[in-house]
């Protein structure tokens, strides 16, 4: 369930909590700046143009006691997550005027554990935190600690094979077949470019990976391998003919993942950190295949079982093996590297200017309740201040989103530690957005 991007996932429990759905998904040296609200919440603010690697430290293994309440999975995919980044309603003005610090203490009212947000306008760069990272431990939310962001993957992973369109290794006119002969049925049909755009026709394996693991038919510790993950897809015909329409599929992403190491002769991960996140300084940032390490925000999900309940009633994901989601959705990063990681690609400083345009030039969606725009691994938006382009991302625990404009000069991430979020939690989300991008 990787939004990041694009995914609506409906979830009736027997928990005495309704139905509850997935919205949309650096520090420098001195003295923070601390303040305290009326939850005893802390939040800080601090400029950082040149934040310091966080210090990675072992987290504990955890254990909490289990519930035998069962979960009923009901699941669907509409484009954006039932996200709506259209017109920002009534309530876009007082929200553009809220501080970040009334807006991330807004989003642990509604009930997000905690939250990190970064805002860059042009050199000027701001990081807040405001919750708990850790709900049982009542660990304060820091600003350098480690996400899982879903679907935030897949401009990382577009990145990686623009950088191979560059160095002429391969086309985006290259056809699956052409490099994983076998693999997919329909492989001669289907080309880079259309996996790139969501318009391949594949099925998206979530649908039927989602409710293995929440039933419990798959343990969270379960590790997936690629193969999996494309085999569930290509048990299922094609949803429509590749180049026809878009529709958001994750089976997309880790087709490309398996093209990127066949052209390499070099495992997804290590070749990302060899040429994306060692050259750019992206200490904190990695393909997460087990469980996340280092100082990091737990996540959290109204899912009990599978997950362990923790007070409040929330489920921990920590023992998620994030194999479950590979090129997709498994990456794990920072506020600030995602910030340092989106300015030096719109800034053409990790693949021409050219493919560049290519990611940004988004085509409409022929369908669904909100029209958006998405390009090569890059979602369109409008936020009522101008266009941006950038990525959301859900996976179990996590919310998180990036957008910046064409030009980088105006960049924001939010990152908050929880999922299937109640509808004033996604509206408080939506709000802190929009004013975070928008306001002054």
């Amino acid at each position: 369930m990787r939004l990041t991007h694009i995914i609506t996932v409906a979830i009736a429990l027997a928990l005495g909590i309704g139905t509850a759905s997935a919205a949309a998904a650096g520090d420098s040296g001195g003295t923070p700046a601390v303040r305290a609200n009326p939850d005893h919440q802390q939040i800080t603010e601090q400029p950082h143009p040149a934040p310091p690697n966080p210090a990675v430290v072992a987290n504990p293994d955890e254990r909490y006691p289990a519930s035998n309440t069962p979960a009923v999975i009901v699941r669907t995919s509409t484009p954006d997550n039932g996200f709506d980044w259209g017109d920002a309603g009534t309530g876009a003005a007082s929200a553009r005027a809220s501080s970040p610090h009334t807006l991330l203490t807004a989003l642990v009212h509604e009930g997000a554990p905690g939250a990190v947000a970064l805002v860059r306008k042009g050199d000027h760069v701001h990081t807040f935190a405001a919750g708990l990272a850790d709900v049982k431990l009542r660990r304060p939310m820091r600003r350098a600690f480690r996400f899982r962001v879903g679907s935030v993957s897949k401009p990382v992973v577009a990145t990686l094979v623009l950088e191979l369109v560059a160095q002429r290794r391969l086309r985006l006119s290259d056809t699956v077949a052409r490099w994983l002969p076998g693999l997919i049925p329909a492989g001669a049909r289907i080309t880079v470019r259309e996996l790139l755009q969501h318009r391949s026709g594949l099925f998206d394996y979530i649908k039927e990976q989602i409710p293995l693991t929440l039933t419990g038919q798959r343990p969270l510790n379960y590790v997936w391998t690629p193969l999996q993950l494309v085999h569930i897809a290509t048990a299922h015909p094609l949803d429509f003919p590749p180049g026809t329409r878009f529709e958001y599929s994750n089976t997309n992403y880790d087709v490309l993942g398996l093209i990127v190491e066949r052209v390499t002769h070099t495992g997804l991960e290590r070749y990302a950190q060899r040429t994306l996140f060692a050259p750019l300084r992206m200490t904190s940032t990695s393909f997460a295949l087990g469980r996340v390490h280092g100082a990091h925000a737990h996540g959290y999900a109204p899912f009990v079982p599978p997950f362990r309940v923790v007070p409040g009633g929330l489920g921990d994901t920590e023992l998620l093996n994030g194999s479950s989601a590979w090129a997709d959705g498994s990456l794990v990063s920072t506020a600030a590297d995602l910030d340092r990681f989106f300015r030096a690609l719109f800034t053409g400083h990790v693949i021409p200017h050219r493919l560049v345009a290519l990611m940004h030039a988004a085509r409409p969606a022929e369908h669904g309740p909100r029209p958006f725009r998405y390009g090569l691994g890059l979602l369109q938006v409008s936020l009522g201040c101008g266009p941006a382009w950038g990525h959301d991302g859900d996976i179990f625990g996590y919310h998180s989103v990036v957008l910046a404009s064409r030009d980088a000069h105006k960049l924001i991430v939010l990152l908050v530690n929880r999922d299937f979020s109640p509808p004033a939690l996604t509206a408080a989300f939506r709000a802190t957005v929009r004013a975070l991008y928008c306001g002054n």
